[in-house]
């Protein structure tokens, strides 16, 4: 942050991630933002709303409920509307103030008709990458009317990045970025246990993560949901692993044909649409 003499200085730091500015009050000298990962134990993708002096110093939790939020400021500054969400809990709207005071709740989202259909919310889990040390999260949906004494095949849908994560945060048309759900839910009413991965170089990470980009030619993302899909199975007998496929569109469509070729063992069935299957393009 710009000093009151010119001087660009840190105002936070630590392990964990600054998502978004939410507001700079000038006056106040003081900025209010959200941060992702600064609770231990904490889902490193869900961002909760902070705020800090401009000039450094003790950092205001100003959230800590374990939902997403998602800030929209008012062209003024001096209010915001918080949207928070969770995979397994609808969107509530609030109003704040420029400090992140709870003015007053402006909508509460009714998703009694989704469950009606029969729809559940996928399960977050965080386990380790193929490094055995990089924590990576999941997401994994269970069939309909399930079972948990019958063995399901098994889907990954996949997406590599680098600009979007695949996991859903939030609950179904709740915003953020491009996730499994579109596909997933409809794969998983047909009888399959769907998961989804966000291996090392997909987004809202830091920057070590995302280094290991599918561009980087590596594919690390391979290993990571190998990794991965075999630690969930490991508690979850259901999960029939000598039934594996894995399905993508574009990049993901890349990362399916390269999952299949590169753990053939693994991987039974891939199908791939509108692969961009050369990156050097």
């Amino acid at each position: 942050m710009f000093a009151p003499d010119g001087t660009v200085g840190t105002v936070t730091s630590g392990d964990w991630l600054v998502r978004r500015i939410v507001g700079v009050d000038e006056a106040a000298r003081r900025v209010v933002f959200t941060a992702a990962g600064r609770e231990p134990g904490s889902d490193l993708s869900v961002q909760e709303l902070c705020s800090v002096s401009l000039d450094g110093g003790e950092i205001t939790t100003i959230t800590s409920d374990g939902l997403d939020h998602d800030p929209r400021p008012s062209r003024s500054g001096r209010y915001f509307v918080d949207v928070t969400s969770r995979v397994d809990v609808p969107a509530v709207s609030v109003l704040r103030d420029a400090t992140g005071e709870v003015g007053q709740e402006l909508e509460r989202a009714d998703a009694s008709a989704l469950y009606a259909a029969g729809w559940s919310p996928p399960e977050r889990v965080v386990v380790k990458a193929a490094d055995g040390v990089t924590d990576i999260s999941c997401a994994v949906y269970r069939p309909r009317d399930f079972d948990p004494a019958a063995a399901y095949p098994v889907l990954d849908e996949i997406y590599p990045g680098p600009q979007v994560s695949t996991t859903p945060v939030r609950f179904p048309l709740s915003g953020g970025p491009l996730t499994a759900e579109r596909h997933a839910a409809a794969f998983a009413a047909l009888g399959f246990v769907v998961v989804a991965v966000d291996a090392r170089g997909t987004a809202m990470r830091e920057r070590t993560f995302r280094n290991h980009a599918r561009l980087g030619g590596d594919g690390d993302f391979v290993d990571d949901h190998v990794a991965a899909i075999r630690q969930l199975a490991r508690t979850r007998p259901w999960m029939d692993l000598d039934r594996v496929g894995i399905y993508g569109h574009s990049g993901g469509g890349y990362a399916s044909t390269r999952c299949l070729l590169q753990a053939p063992g693994f991987y039974k069935v891939a199908v791939s649409s509108a692969g961009d299957h050369d990156d050097r393009i």
